[in-house]
């Protein structure tokens, strides 16, 4: 059995919890979405693969996140993990609210990519990781709480021996208090995982990231339950961004 780890890091460290400060390092890139904008790392995301709608930013990573078993007649089974971290609670990208403006907790992620599982294969593919909420000032992000999770899966196997192939999506919103901030602070982990069991071939890829946050004008009230426009506005973003990769795979195909 051959098992197979690689890594890829993002090293922008900052606390989990407390109020550490942590000024931006590394080689930072800024775009502006409608009430947010955002920073991210473009060592780890690249520059050309990035677009934003609304408060919705995507990140396109074509190949780069991909994991493979192969096996030839008479070998045994191969076994393939591909992880791809920003380093536990560092960050994968952060948000922070225009003038005027706050972000609600909860941010929606939704993942992209493609699957091929010959007969005896199996694969799954997953972003998870953390939300950290805090202030933003001077180009400082000063974190203030932990505030919940994400975790977007898909997986498939070779259904009664058949092969298949075609691309998915999977999308989740982070747990998380009602509470608003001036910026969001993500860590991002991608893992690919696939087995082949039989003469065959079968992989997984992550072709596209994205992540969607909500934002409300500062001075509206925080109700105890979070507002069903905050869900709704994050499932609407998540679903159009479906129908996209939906959409671009059919025009592929054609």
């Amino acid at each position: 059995m051959k098992i197979k780890l690689l890594s890829r890091t993002l090293v922008i460290l900052f606390g989990v919890t407390g109020c550490a400060a942590s000024a931006l390092a590394g080689n930072m890139v800024e775009v502006n979405g409608l009430h947010t904008k955002f920073i991210y790392d473009a060592d780890f995301w690249g520059t050309n693969n990035v677009t934003v709608q609304g408060d919705t930013i995507s990140f396109a990573t074509g190949h780069i996140y991909s994991a493979v078993a192969d096996v030839a007649v008479g070998q045994e089974p191969d076994y393939t993990v591909e992880t791809w971290t920003t380093n536990g609670v560092f960050r994968g990208v952060l948000a922070v609210a225009k003038d005027s403006y706050k972000l609600d907790a909860a941010v929606g992620n939704i993942i992209h990519g493609q699957y091929s599982v010959d007969s005896g294969g199996q694969v799954m593919a997953y972003s998870n990781g953390y939300v950290v909420g805090g202030d933003w000032s001077n180009g400082v992000f000063s974190e203030q709480s932990a505030l919940g999770s994400y975790h977007s899966q898909f997986a498939i196997g070779s259904a009664g021996g058949m092969a298949s192939s075609g691309g998915w999506d999977s999308n989740s919103v982070s747990s998380g208090p009602a509470q608003r901030y001036d910026a969001l602070a993500l860590s991002l982990g991608l893992t690919g995982w696939v087995q082949q069991s039989g003469p065959g071939q079968s992989s997984a890829s992550i072709q596209q990231v994205s992540f969607s946050f909500s934002s409300v004008a500062a001075d509206t009230p925080v109700s105890s339950v979070p507002e069903p426009s905050t869900y709704g506005m994050m499932a609407g973003g998540l679903a159009l961004l479906g129908l996209v990769s939906r959409r671009r795979r059919r025009t592929l195909a054609m």
